[in-house]
């Protein structure tokens, strides 16, 4: 229902009032959020107490101005949510399942996202240098398990180079996690061991 408020309001105020806000506000330069369980959502805004890690949501407003005067695109994909308005107009909706509200120019497989919709190129957007839209950016997670969200801030070659070193370095991560829970598990069967002897 949210979402759905979101979406038909336009710049609404009033579209969040019936909802718990987080007393914390977060500024972000960029969306790039590699997978990650969905209560680092709630714990990033010092909430996890009161929030759980399923059906929240996080909106980002700004003016943003253009580099040059041009057409651009935005590229995304969230999960479960990623849904990009500027200048009042839904022109990206990367959501694990899309609201149908956008667009979709192309589609980008990175070959890591889970995403069956993959990134998606959303709707063209004329910018002047000088200028300031507003722009606004909803991503979310719905079940709760695992969230992810990226909008590349860069031409889409850059990004998805920059994508795959941000998840290169997570998986070597969960990779280090993994072998040192199982060298503890090993040090308790070890020790185990030894007491029974």
């Amino acid at each position: 229902m949210i979402v759905t408020d979101f979406l038909k309001g336009g710049r609404n105020e009033n579209a969040f009032q019936d909802f718990y806000k987080a007393p914390q506000t977060l500024y972000n330069t960029q969306i790039s959020t590699p997978y990650m369980p969905a209560h680092e959502g709630s714990k990033a805004f010092h909430v996890s107490g009161q929030v759980k890690p399923t059906l929240w949501v996080v909106l980002y407003r700004s003016r943003v101005s253009p580099p040059e005067t041009e057409t651009y695109h935005f590229v995304g994909a969230g999960d479960d949510l990623l849904i990009v308005r500027f200048n009042d107009q839904v022109v990206l909706d990367g959501s694990w399942n899309p609201h149908n509200v956008s667009s979709v120019v192309a589609k980008y497989d990175c070959g890591f996202s889970k995403i069956p919709n993959k990134f998606v190129k959303g709707s063209s957007v004329s910018a002047k240098v000088g200028s300031y839209y507003p722009m606004e950016i909803l991503i979310g997670e719905q079940p709760g398990g695992e969230f992810f969200a990226d909008l590349p801030s860069r031409r889409w070659e850059d990004a998805r180079a920059q994508i795959g070193r941000v998840e290169a370095a997570l998986r070597k991560r969960r990779s280090r996690l993994a072998r040192r829970s199982s060298k503890k598990q090993r040090n308790r069967k070890a020790t185990s061991l030894t007491r029974k002897a």
